[in-house]
């Protein structure tokens, strides 16, 4: 499961725009673009999270963050989503 390629998708059927829009749109394949959706590869750079979040008119930094936490070894993934749970609820990072 990736939280990453869920919110993509998501942003997708709202915008209501093909793979193919969307690959054309940040210079990718829409295969990659799929893979990404449906959690067959891992979340993209953050060059290309920043190219995605220009085309869904999103704050790149939530997307980087939902990548950060798909990326993560399996045994501190939950450390990970706990700490974007906490980014989210708005406390401060480490100083």
């Amino acid at each position: 499961m990736s939280m990453f390629g869920d919110v993509l998708k998501r942003l997708r059927a709202e915008r209501d725009v093909t793979l193919e829009e969307v690959a054309q749109a940040v210079k990718t394949h829409k295969g990659y673009i799929s893979g990404i959706e449906n959690g067959k590869v891992r979340p993209p750079s953050v060059r290309m999270i920043e190219k995605l979040a220009r085309f869904y008119k999103q704050d790149p930094k939530p997307l980087v963050r939902l990548a950060w936490v798909d990326k993560a070894p399996s045994m501190l993934r939950s450390e990970a989503q706990e700490f974007l749970k906490w980014i989210e609820r708005g406390r401060p990072g480490p100083a």
